[in-house]
Parts: structure tokens; C-alpha cells; sequence
């Protein structure tokens, strides 16, 4: 069994010659890509009539894609900027996602960054002041100048 390029099972023999390597009754296979190659080979040994082969279903599952985001943040510690997932808030719904900001942030257009709309970028030239970190002590949203 191929997921493209990379093998995801391999079985031979069946249940009583065999039993480490053949498939186990009822087995599931569970695949994220589009398209699952499944080769059979059979020998003189299947002559049953009819012949009994293997057989085959499949189901399509909807993908919890926030969930995977969040296994993806956990894992992944390379270039936080290059990692894509939701800033603040990540919604599933059926067959996809979006993502969506807290108060005082918009959806940048790669719709996956939210943006700080509460900067103000004013000089300061009173001899008195107060300079505010938005969110203080969490990082900086990406996108942020």
C-alpha cells in the first residue's frame, strides 16, 4: 500500500502460513492524501472460485485541521514565521478552517497572521508620557513592525 510515494504497508502470505507478515482481518488503513496506490499479487494459491482476493472500502473523514495546527506548534520548532498556522483563534468547520483575531487585531490577507490596529505610530515630544506593550509579557504578532 503506497500514499504516493512513501509505503504505508506491506503484507504477504495470509493468516496461517504467515501470520506476522499478512493482513489482519478488519485492519484500517488511514491516509491524509488525495491518492492511495494498492497492488495485489497473487499466486496458484487463490483458486477459490470465485477467486477471494482482498477487498476494499473507503470512507471519507473530515480533518481537524486546527487540531493539527496546534500538533504542528507543538513539534515544529524551526522559523515560527515560516510555520503556518492561526495567530489567535482557529475555527474548524466542515472540509476546511479559518482563522480569526482578538479585539484590537485584523486578518492580514494571507488570512492566517492577525495584525495589531491599535499602534498608533506617533512621535512623542511631551516631556511626559506613557509607552504601552500591547499584550505585555506575550511576543510580538508576527507581521509586526
Amino acid at each position: 500500500i503506497k500514499e504516493e510515494n512513501e509505503t504505508i504497508g506491506r503484507f504477504c502470505g495470509n493468516r496461517f502460513t504467515f501470520p506476522m507478515d499478512s493482513p489482519k482481518y478488519g485492519q484500517w488503513f488511514t491516509t491524509k492524501k488525495n491518492k492511495t496506490n494498492i497492488k495485489f499479487v497473487s499466486d496458484y494459491s487463490n483458486e477459490g472460485t470465485p477467486p477471494r482476493g482482498f477487498s476494499a472500502h473507503y470512507v471519507e473523514s473530515d480533518i481537524d485541521e486546527c487540531n493539527e495546527m496546534r500538533k504542528d506548534e507543538a513539534t515544529i520548532f524551526e522559523d515560527w514565521d515560516k510555520l503556518v498556522t492561526c495567530n489567535h483563534f482557529c475555527r474548524n468547520v466542515p472540509g476546511s478552517y479559518y482563522c480569526s483575531c482578538r479585539n484590537g487585531f485584523t486578518l492580514h490577507e494571507n488570512e492566517h497572521t492577525c495584525v495589531a490596529t491599535f499602534c498608533e505610530n506617533r512621535m512623542l515630544s511631551a516631556d511626559k508620557g506613557e509607552i504601552k506593550s500591547p499584550e505585555y509579557p506575550k511576543s510580538y504578532a508576527k507581521l509586526s513592525d
